[in-house]
């Protein structure tokens, strides 16, 4: 849902950097389909002075996250038609050990928008932008709310197993449906 509503409808796309941390959203987490169901990937922050602003979150390397992630990421997507296309940039994406989240979000994204070749150009907030005028999505765009998203079912590797499972990280788009996960968004 993040891709379709947040940067493929939105007019003027502006990456709020200047807000605080919220605990528990998809600042610090994706979700993915694997063998066993739904599985969260979350990224551990060192523990947060109250009211830090995102950009300023540090990622916590004591765990060996990037690790897990890719076990956990390999685990649910070899076998899908796409995996090993992709496979050589997206490794990269783990080879680096970012201090701050927004870096690491930020280059996500950058290999998101590299492989759907879609130019997904937004603007990074200088401050704290209370009085925006279109839709904000960041707050409706959240775990713990129902998806927003427009989804046209595609195959999944574990569909046969869970059944189809909407809403779930650009990756399994991605991964599933190749050149073609673009026109899925639209």
């Amino acid at each position: 849902s993040y891709y379709q509503k947040l940067f493929l409808s939105a007019d003027k796309r502006l990456l709020e950097i200047n807000e605080f941390f919220e605990k528990q959203s998809y600042r610090n987490r994706a979700v993915i389909l694997g063998a066993n169901g739904r599985m969260n990937l979350i990224i551990p922050l060192e523990k947060q002075i109250r009211n830090t602003l995102i950009k300023d979150r540090r990622i916590d390397h004591r765990e060996s996250w990037q690790s897990q992630h890719l076990k956990g990421i390999i685990s649910a997507y070899r076998s899908s038609p796409y995996f090993e296309f992709y496979e050589e940039d997206f490794m990269k994406l783990f080879e680096k050990k970012d201090e701050f989240l927004l870096d690491f979000n930020l280059r996500c994204h950058d290999f998101i928008a590299s492989e759907l070749e879609e130019d997904l150009f937004f603007e990074k907030t200088t401050a704290f932008e209370e009085d925006f005028d279109g839709e904000v999505f960041k707050n409706t765009i959240h775990p713990k709310k129902e998806s927003l998203l427009e989804e046209v079912p595609y195959y999944q590797v574990f569909e046969e197993k869970h059944g189809f499972q909407s809403d779930l990280s650009i990756l399994d788009l991605l991964f599933s449906q190749g050149p073609n996960a673009i026109s899925y968004l639209y």
